[in-house]
């Protein structure tokens, strides 16, 4: 290589790091996407089946309380709902998953007011999803930007 060379091999050297760091960026960001996403899932899977089965006990084994039983079931299908739309749909709407938690915490409130003492684990884990959609849709904005910030340079290159 001569010296007239050199700038232009710099300049690929130089590119190819860029395109090295962006790729690592985007892979972080899917990460985190991956994290947030499994850890709304998981907690819409735990909602959505011990509502289900607390709601079938009650449903099903006291006479006197098959409204709550109901209720319960009515809850259990929407979390369950809200986990198989996040899991295999990949659904990034807030709607699916703030919907069912904001019900829940409404009621928690109801019940709070009335004097009782609502499921703790269970409004906690509605007051954790909130958390969890706001990080994923920020990391997924991130991830876009990356995305097109690498589609704009590959095409000026």
């Amino acid at each position: 290589m001569n010296h007239h060379e050199a700038p232009y091999q710099d300049r690929r050297d130089q590119n190819r790091r860029v395109e090295i760091a962006m790729q690592n960026r985007q892979r972080i960001l899917g990460a985190r996407d991956r994290r947030a996403m499994m850890g709304m899932f998981g907690i819409l899977a735990y909602l959505g089946a011990s509502d289900l089965i607390i709601g079938g006990f009650m449903f099903f084994g006291d006479a006197g309380a098959w409204l709550d039983g109901a209720l319960m079931c009515a809850f259990g299908a929407m979390f369950s709902y809200a986990a198989m739309r996040v899991w295999t749909k990949d659904d990034t709407r807030w709607r699916i998953v703030l919907v069912p938690a904001g019900l829940w915490l409404a009621l928690s409130a109801l019940v709070l007011l009335s004097g009782d003492i609502p499921p703790l684990v269970a409004t906690a884990l509605c007051l954790a999803l909130p958390v969890f959609a706001a990080l994923r849709r920020k990391t997924l904005a991130a991830l876009r930007t990356a995305e097109n910030a690498s589609r704009r340079d590959r095409l000026l290159a």
